[in-house]
């Protein structure tokens, strides 16, 4: 996946090629990569959030999101509960634990045309929706449930919002204060950090590339232990990588 090049994508686009060339590009093995015709298709079809789609679940897939136990489940209905009220918070992949049902990150993502939409909010609802099942999946007894003070942190959701070829990664805490809050059906006035990495990073960039393979491999394999731990495991690879903020 580092060895993917732009350049690559750009003479998909060249169409209007002799013939010889033409066929050396059904001949190129590498331009034949799933994720180089995804790249090409995102640009193609910029209008599309479905070439993201597929963009995004090609890059799970080869980042090992489907082995072990793991499924990177796309458009499941998370179930937002807001008292007595329940609206369908629907991200676009939601990385699944298969044996326990548990929700551990979600990915939000938009069409190439849309790369400076905001879905920021929609990926947290998302991300309090995962807590929320999970937290019904535990049961009342487990002493995860909220004996702890309002601003105890139940769980952190791994979140990533991709508009196209960009991505921007958090780690979302919700907080008892949250749960609280949803299942109280009233507003909080506790603040509640959430972590972002300050940097938008770009697919087709080499360094960016790399980085945002870092990322979700480091995401993978924290999502992995987080399977045989209690408690949520924070991984420094992810928060000194660089400055995060808060929003």
């Amino acid at each position: 996946l580092k060895l993917v090049s732009p350049e690559y994508v750009q003479k998909l686009e060249s169409k209007n090629q002799p013939e010889e060339e033409l066929r050396k590009l059904r001949n190129d093995s590498f331009i034949q990569h799933p994720i180089i015709k995804a790249l090409f298709l995102i640009r193609k079809y910029s209008n599309l959030e479905s070439s993201a789609d597929a963009f995004v679940q090609l890059l799970l897939f080869y980042l090992g999101y489907f082995e072990d136990m793991l499924f990177a489940f796309p458009r499941l209905k998370l179930p937002l509960i807001f008292g007595d009220d329940e609206k369908d918070a629907i991200a676009d992949f939601v990385i699944l634990d298969i044996l326990s049902y548990f929700r551990m990150a979600v990915l939000e993502d938009k069409s190439s045309d849309r790369d400076f939409v905001d879905s920021e909010a929609q990926m947290i609802g998302e991300a309090i929706a995962s807590c929320q099942q999970n937290m019904s999946i535990l049961g009342p007894g487990n002493k995860r449930q909220r004996t702890d003070t309002a601003t105890t942190i139940n769980e952190e959701i791994f979140g990533v919002r991709v508009n196209g070829t960009y991505f921007h990664f958090y780690l979302i805490p919700i907080t008892n204060s949250i749960l609280n809050a949803m299942e109280s059906k009233t507003s909080t006035n506790i603040p509640t950090d959430v972590n972002k990495y300050e940097l938008t990073l770009n697919f087709l960039v080499a360094n960016d590339r790399e980085t945002i393979i870092l990322f979700l491999s480091v995401m993978r394999n924290s999502i992995v232990i987080k399977e045989h731990q209690e408690n949520v495991f924070r991984p420094n690879e992810f928060t000194e990588k660089s400055d995060l903020v808060i929003i």
